[in-house]
């Protein structure tokens, strides 16, 4: 799952969900930027190995491989 989720994070899709289909990356990035920067809650994935975290992912709205998309969501919503 770590190439997997290192792979993601090459992408603007806010999680792996999103990328399966155009709605689904809607929906999940609606639904993420609420979560994430509307209401301020935490979002992260820890992956682990034999016991040990060997990589954490977090929201990509603060990152610049979902600027473009988080101007969007502001725009959608009048922020």
């Amino acid at each position: 799952m770590v190439p997997t989720y290192a792979s993601l994070e090459e992408t603007n899709f806010p999680s792996l969900y999103a990328a399966t289909a155009p709605g689904d990356d809607f929906a999940e990035a609606f639904a993420s930027y609420v979560h994430v920067v509307l209401l301020r809650r935490p979002w992260e994935i820890a992956l682990s190995q034999g016991g040990k975290v060997v990589k954490v992912v977090r929201s990509c709205w603060d990152q610049p491989r979902c600027a473009a998309k988080r101007a969007v969501m502001e725009q959608l919503l009048g922020r």
